[in-house]
């Protein structure tokens, strides 16, 4: 393994900054890498990449700790960042006395819920804990409770030794069995199953057992070992639990404690598990202190665990890279109602998924409480389980919990599995008692993501469904993306790749989709079969298969190659890309085998949910084809696979001439750009009045992409406003079930299915790119480069008067925030130091404020989907590394700051704006070593004059205004003449101000030295007090 790390620098940084270098140094220890004991280094590596390959290869044992630093554009060097690690039953046991815990590691499959809903067939995922915190000398004891799990399916088979049913996993021939020839669990053999006889039931298996296999004993299948050789997938396990607990001392010993015979079982308080239809509890099988040191455990209740073996002799562990599922929030009930005798509901006011935590008060022992989820509600008041699970997955959801009858009350939640609900339901208190709100509380989990962005505006209506989408991202990143948290809990590839646009500005989901893509490869057929190369409807892979249309459909597998485009272009991480481009040109070689007929795909969901199902999968099957192969070609090229690049950018060029695939010929996109409208403001509804947004899991993302690239945000607004379906206002509208509407987004345009889904939430994409105007180029593709440049083009559209966004990536910060009155507009953008801008505004007469250099104006702004041509034109104001402010007026004129050069400033838009201050005191989270070399008062040059719109330059002229009809080449010509003009007025208005301000400081210093004449004290001044002492120019 050859890993990456991201090394995001401090948001304190110099206005203007950029880093143009980086050095890595890697050793075993922190202690080593101070030392300078390395085991690898870069060296100084010119270029300003914030995502480096480690240039050695680790395995899983291995330890590492890191530190980088970078050169910032005048080239010096920051401080090294303190030393970062890279992320990478019971039994008791004895630390001797004397020896002193220097560190200890834990690798376990224990979280808030399970790590993975991985094909346990194929692999199991862990994770590494940190538990040197957690042991003390002497005595210690690791308790762990294990549930079942996702995947653990039961089902009815024939034990032909004995002849009797019993719950087992289920038998396939490649999978194993788990056969047990000793006692109570002494011996478990394991074996691959090579033929079943349906006849007679007879299981055959090889090498022959060891031991006799006893009449009685039990037999477990684990399923087929290879998922695309069979159509269901057979991922069903029985529980087990693998451990390895490593504690190193400080005098260099260690002790290693793995999962073996030592350990004790025994049965739990937890009676039965359900993934999807919950748990029950009962408290007075609970052995208080079990996993404590000192516990007796040698009672006949207890008794030794036995050996599992894997699930599957093919199953690995697979560290896993998402994040842990932690606890995010807690909800307490905004009203608690009595619909009928002794049932009680209580309303959390937000569609959350997490855990309902129950605080009893005291209570006699034996009483079972009831609790029940809900995601909406029946005409009597009580809780409706309609949109959580209907079918065979359980239609009576509900965890129970016996009380002890402790003194003083009791508290509890479920750990096993998970819900979603806004409403809980109550039943089983005893007679007469009267719950207050403080009965039930809504504890919100969520794979711990990083928040990416945020959002508000003036407008309650627009914030609202911006607070409905973040709940339904949220709601939905567990271990897995979900489809959503009741009905199915599984992974469907095209309900995170298609919003992927929307899900990556709410958090950042990296980890998510390298979990994601190891998922997707162990999920694609490998049989010796036409669907060879085939990924998976749903992966990991449970059922379903590989065929029909629940398990052939190009826009879900293809995500096996969206997947790795994605972590480059949002994250600049091309490792994965490297490691599995044969299984993504496995995936594009099938769909060229079996689908592809004269460059067109048809897919068998089309444009799945969308509202009337009219769209032709000959469309959606196609445009997914071509945005694979571009995609293609784009990867191949980056990792030079040369050959391949070239190849498949001439397809890329040839399938639109088969079928428009959104690249609308550039003489066209004006026209196709009216048809969409016209499609857009006369789709049918309900009040025969458009416009409406009808797109599904396919659609709906380009048709918002096409109409904000295309300048018409005044559709989409006007559609925000609908209340009739198909729309989010009817998302919104009370109905019976949903008395204040939906809090989250529903999976159909109908309401019905699930209330809490990902997919129809891809208008929040345009909130950010759009509304707020924090853009990586474009909204033209599903998702632009983040290189390192922004493009800042606020929307304001319809009534809206502020909006205020924010995205961080990994250089820091980028923020929006703009004001309106009448036909003023002011914009203030923050842009993060490594980072270069654009900000384009809307406006006849611009100013801005900060480090900005004018660009010019553009008549309509290309970006490869459909042209619009706005009134006015929009200039464009370019920016590095800093921040500013912009305003425009409906008036002739334009001006901006011209370009201060390097020629008269020292290193302009890459200094701070006081080049005597540090240039960068360290990274994120770094030590205390600070720059050795400081400019001089001497070397004082200011790198923003003008502070204010007071110093800004009215142009006149051609410049003036695009209506001058001119030939083009002259009035090019004219405005370039124009733009040196200003600039040289504006230089030498820069190096005035230099030395005025210069000598002010000279003669302060003097009259300073003056005042403290006799002191013998003349020591320089730190940085800090230099810096308490600087005024900016500007005034």
């Amino acid at each position: 393994m050859i890993p990456t790390q991201d090394y995001p620098e401090s948001d304190e940084t110099c206005p203007g900054d950029r880093q143009t270098a980086y050095e890595i140094q890697a050793a075993a220890t922190a202690d080593d890498l101070r030392a300078g004991r390395f085991i690898w280094k870069s060296g100084k590596t010119e270029g300003n990449e914030q995502n480096a390959r480690f240039g050695i290869s680790l395995t899983s044992r291995d330890t590492v700790a890191w530190r980088v630093k970078v050169w910032d554009a005048l080239g010096q060097p920051s401080g090294w960042s303190r030393p970062q690690p890279l992320p990478l039953f019971v039994r008791h046991s004895d630390i001797p006395s004397g020896k002193v815990v220097a560190d200890a590691r834990l690798d376990a499959t224990d979280e808030v819920l399970a790590p993975g809903y991985s094909n346990y067939q194929l692999s199991s995922e862990y994770r590494t804990y940190d538990a040197t915190n957690a042991l003390r000398s002497g005595p210690n004891a690791v308790g762990v409770s294990l549930g079942n799990g996702p995947a653990y399916v039961r089902r009815n088979v024939r034990n032909p030794a004995v002849g009797r049913n019993a719950p087992y996993s289920w038998y396939n021939i490649g999978g194993s069995i788990n056969i047990d020839t000793g006692d109570g669990g002494d011996r478990l053999e394991s074996r691959v199953i090579t033929a079943i006889d349906n006849g007679t039931s007879v299981i055959s298996f090889t090498p022959a057992l060891e031991q006799s296999h006893k009449a009685g004993a039990k037999v477990t299948g684990s399923g087929n070992n290879i998922a695309a050789s069979d159509p269901s997938a057979g991922a069903a396990v029985t529980p087990r639990f693998i451990a390895r607990l490593e504690i190193m001392f400080d005098n260099g010993s260690s002790t290693i404690i793995v999962t073996d015979r030592s350990w004790r079982t025994a049965l739990g308080p937890l009676v039965t598990d359900a993934w999807y239809s919950g748990s029950g509890y009962d408290t007075r099988r609970e052995q208080l202190g079990w996993d404590k040191p000192g516990t007796d455990l040698k009672s006949s209740t207890w008794t030794s665990a036995g050996i599992a073996p894997p699930p599957n002799l093919a199953t690995k562990l697979v560290a896993r890279a998402a994040e842990l599922i932690k606890e995010q929030e807690r909800f307490s009930p905004v009203s608690v109602t009595n619909p009928a005798p002794g049932i009680w509901v209580f309303d959390f006011g937000q569609n959350i998924v997490g855990w309902p935590l129950i605080t009893l008060p005291e209570l006699p022992a034996g009483v079972t409480i009831k609790v029940a989820p809900a995601e909406g509600l029946n005409a009597n008041g009580t809780v409706s389980q309609a949109s959580l699970g209907p079918g065979p997955r359980g239609s009576d959801l509900f965890n129970t919990y016996t009380t002890a009858g402790r003194a003083g009350g009791e508290t509890w939640h479920p750990r096993f599995n998970y819900f979603g609900m806004q409403w809980v339901q109550v039943t089983g208190l005893p007679s007469g008692f009267e719950p207050g709100p403080e009965l039930v509380t809504g504890i919100r989990l969520q794979a711990d993501v990083p928040i990416a962005g945020t959002l508000t505006s003036s407008n309650a209506r627009l914030n609202r469904i911006i607070k409905m989408a973040h709940y339904s991202f949220a709601s939905n990143l567990m271990s897995v993306f979900t489809d959503c948290p009741g009905r199915e809990k599984l992974s469907y590839p095209a309900d995170y790749t298609m919003p992927i646009g929307a899900i990556y500005r709410n958090f950042h989901v990296d980890g998510m989709l390298r979990t994601s893509m190891h998922h997707l490869v162990e999920g694609q057929s490998v049989a010796d079969t036409p669907m060879a190369g085939n990924v998976a409807l749903k992966t990991p892979v449970y059922d379903w298969g590989y065929s029909g249309r629940f398990g052939d459909e190009i826009n879900w597998g293809n995500a096996i190659v969206f997947v790795p485009s994605f972590l480059h272009d949002l994250y600049g991480d091309t490792t994965v890309m490297s490691a599995y481009y044969d299984q993504m040109t496995d995936f594009v070689n099938y769909i060229q085998r079996e689908k592809v007929q004269d460059h067109i795909v048809d897919a068998a969901l089309a444009d799945w949910v969308e509202n009337d199902g009219r769209t032709s999968g000959r469309i959606t099957g196609t445009w997914g084809y071509y945005h694979t192969i571009q995609a293609m070609a784009h990867m191949a090229d980056l990792i030079n696979h040369t050959e391949d690049a070239v190849r498949y950018a001439s397809l890329a060029v040839d399938i639109p001439l088969a079928l428009d695939a959104g690249l609308v010929p550039s003489e066209h996109r004006e026209t196709v750009l009216e048809a969409l409208v016209e499609l857009v403001e006369s789709y049918p509804s309900a009040d025969g009045e458009g416009p409406h947004l009808s797109g599904g899991t396919i659609g709906l993302g380009p048709i918002v992409r096409a109409l904000s690239a295309g300048g018409r945000d005044d559709v989409l607004w006007a559609a925000l406003q609908k209340n009739d379906r198909p729309s989010y206002g009817y998302f919104m509208a009370p109905t019976t079930e949903n008395p204040d509407g939906f809090t989250t987004i529903g999976e159909r345009w109908t309401r019905s299915d699930s209330k809490n889904h990902m997919i129809l939430a891809q208008i929040d994409e345009w909130f950010h790119a759009g509304v707020a105007g924090i853009q990586a180029g474009s909204l033209g593709t599903i998702s632009a480069t983040w290189a390192d440049k922004l493009v800042f083009q606020p929307e304001p559209v319809g009534d809206l008067t502020s909006a205020t966004g924010t995205f961080r990536r990994r250089a820091g910060e980028a923020r929006s925030e703009w004001t309106r009155a009448g036909d003023a507009f002011a914009l203030s953008v923050t842009v993060p130091a490594n980072t270069e801008a654009e900000v384009r505004v809307a406006g006849e007469k611009v100013r801005a404020s900060g480090r900005a250099t004018f660009v010019g104006e553009e008549e309509g702004l290309d970006n490869g989907i459909v042209t619009h041509q706005p009134d006015p034109p929009l200039p464009t104001v370019a920016m590095y590394g800093s921040y500013g402010s912009y305003s425009s007026m409906g008036s002739l004129t334009m001006s901006a700051p011209m370009d201060i050069t390097s020629s008269n400033m020292l290193a302009h838009d890459r200094s701070c704006a006081f080049p005597s201050w540090p240039r960068r005191d360290s990274l994120s989270s770094a030590e205390s070593e600070r720059p050795t070399s400081y400019l001089s008062d001497d070397d004082l040059f200011p790198s923003d004059p003008f502070e204010d719109d007071a110093h800004s330059v009215t142009s006149t002229g051609s410049c003036a205004s695009p209506t001058v009809a001119e030939d083009e080449m002259q009035l090019q010509l004219q405005m370039e003449r124009e733009r040196q003009r200003h600039a040289a007025m504006e230089r030498e208005a820069a190096l005035r101000y230099v030395i005025n301000e210069k000598e002010r400081r000279r003669t302060a210093m003097a009259m300073k030295r003056r005042a403290a004449k006799g002191s013998s004290s003349s020591s320089k001044k730190s940085p800090k007090s230099k810096l308490a002492s600087m005024t900016p120019i500007s005034e």
